[in-house]
């Protein structure tokens, strides 16, 4: 899914669900596990995961803040 739709769509992303995230030539899959928190999975180098509040998704999706300012374990 494109950043753009993904934001849009960010109200109807139920908490408990998974989607995919095209961020650049990556896709990476999204779960929200909260209101606020959302796990984010990058798998283009092995499989490394990192919790991020709403706050902070919305920065990445609208391109405020970048993946590599993430804490990924």
């Amino acid at each position: 899914m494109k950043s753009r739709q993904f934001t849009n769509d960010f109200d109807h992303f139920e908490i408990g669900s998974y989607q995919d995230w095209k961020f650049g030539l990556i896709i990476r899959d999204v779960h929200r596990i909260s209101e606020n928190e959302f796990e984010i999975y990058d798998t283009s180098d092995g499989w490394v995961g990192c919790v991020v509040d709403k706050k902070t998704f919305l920065d990445l999706t609208n391109g405020l803040k970048s993946l590599l300012e993430l804490n990924w374990i």
